[in-house]
């Protein structure tokens, strides 16, 4: 059992080579149903789960079964916020820059700590915090985006969700485990902390509501609001803490984790670093400001970023579905109901086949692409069948874009304004942790960091 848990990426490795590549799919142990082992497809049924309808092959079905999301009262992943997020945030995106780069400005000198000298900060943490103040302002508007205590909730009920999940899993069979919400100690915690959610969006949803407030409404509490209306259903303040919750797990921790890899890829390749800095000079100074376009013109940092999250993926596993029916697949091959499926993410990234020397970090890799190919593909946010990072089909991930700017926002503060190295005596990036098929950076690993004058 202890290889399934610290040896995941060698067995995965195996189904690789013994049979992803020769078109056949494979099962391997569900850590979180040890009863139905997960199946790992080959890419050659990439197409047809994509096209899959929903109420067959599910993804929102996936979710709840293996992260017990429901089962401990945790945020579920809902129609109207994928909705909402696909349609509203997307669309909204080259005016959502300007309050972005506002909230970004703001939450770093409110949140890292001043260093004139070389000081060391255990970065992580001062990630999450940072991430969780410009989703904020997104999510619930300038109302509530720099209130400490809104603020202190949507990170620790990330915290207590997995906390929850971890102890129903190990403490509670799969028959007694609706009982959790009522007997664990964490669980409780994940629905005090929703209700006190519900209890301070409340005033601002009945504002929005009756319309008395509508004045700062480019934000997902009104657009939440406004495609439940569109749809005939009732927002009520607990749903929309729902659905405030599931955007900040989607997006605090994981968009904290990806920069803190990045940040220990561009330690690891100064010449990268300092090209880097030059272009964001050279486009700064061309544009005078940061908008879509110009944080679209930053092509070295963008192919940078792709390719870090390439060979450090946070999960070897994307596009999963549950099978809710009997499904058979053109080829003939068949998945009973309840079947949980997936594709090797990790291993397509590491796919000579597919990246040339795909062991090395080649920052340019993904900028030659779009010269050579297709300027207007192979950008971070985007997803193809040779990169499933983000999923694939209807349900890719629908905020990628808006991480991608906000990765960039905050990359271009870190560069602009502050010389940083390992503590250490190496600066070679530190090995990533791997659980199961979840993979993080080394979140412990402390950096020393240094202000560069007159930039506060």
């Amino acid at each position: 059992m202890a290889r399934y848990i610290s040896e995941t990426k060698t067995l995965m490795d195996q189904g690789q080579a013994q049979h992803l590549k020769k078109g056949r799919p494979f099962m391997i142990r569900n850590p979180s149903d040890e009863k139905h082992p997960l199946v790992i497809l080959p890419l050659k049924y990439l197409s047809e789960v994509k096209s899959a309808p929903q109420g067959k092959l599910s993804f929102p079905t996936f979710l709840d079964k293996s992260n017990l999301l429901t089962v401990v009262g945790g945020p579920t992943m809902n129609f109207e916020v994928t909705r909402m997020v696909r349609l509203r945030v997307n669309r909204a995106l080259k005016d959502l820059v300007e309050p972005l780069q506002d909230e970004c400005l703001y939450a770093w000198n409110k949140v890292v700590p001043a260093c004139a000298d070389w000081t060391p900060i255990t970065l992580f943490p001062i990630l999450n915090q940072l991430f969780a103040r410009i989703a904020a302002r997104v999510m619930v508007g300038p109302e509530l985006c720099r209130d400490d205590e809104w603020l202190n909730l949507a990170l620790s009920y990330t915290e207590a969700s997995i906390k929850a999940i971890r102890g129903v899993r190990a403490k509670y069979p799969p028959s007694l485990r609706f009982l959790a919400q009522y007997l664990d100690s964490n669980a409780r915690e994940v629905l005090r902390i929703r209700r006190r959610a519900a209890q301070m969006l409340g005033p601002y949803l009945e504002a929005r509501r009756s319309g008395r407030d509508r004045s700062n409404s480019d934000d997902a509490l009104q657009w939440l609001l406004d495609t439940y209306e569109s749809r005939k259903k009732a927002l009520s303040a607990d749903q929309l803490a729902q659905d405030e919750f599931i955007l900040n797990v989607a997006s605090i921790t994981s968009s904290a984790a990806v920069a803190l890899s990045i940040i220990y890829d561009l330690i690891d390749h100064p010449d990268s670093l300092q090209e880097i800095k030059e272009e964001i000079n050279r486009v700064f100074g061309e544009y005078q400001t940061w908008t879509r376009a110009s944080l679209n013109s930053l092509l070295l940092l963008d192919s940078f970023m792709k390719e870090s999250l390439r060979l450090h993926t946070l999960q070897q596993l994307t596009v999963q579905r549950a099978a809710l029916v009997p499904w058979t697949f053109k080829d003939g091959f068949q998945l009973p109901a309840g079947t949980n499926i997936s594709f090797a993410s990790q291993q397509l990234n590491l796919d000579e086949d597919v990246y040339p020397d795909a062991q090395t970090f080649d920052a340019k890799r993904f900028l030659r692409k779009r010269e050579n190919i297709d300027p207007n593909k192979f950008h971070f946010a985007s997803v193809s069948d040779d990169s499933i990072i983000f999923g694939a089909g209807f349900h890719a991930c629908p905020g990628r874009f808006l991480a991608q700017d906000v990765l960039k926002l905050m990359l271009i503060q870190l560069l602009m304004r502050y010389d940083f190295k390992l503590s250490g005596a190496s600066q070679s990036r530190p090995p990533d942790i791997a659980y199961n098929f979840s993979v993080m950076p080394n979140i412990g690993t402390q950096l020393l960091m240094k202000e560069k004058l007159t930039q506060r």
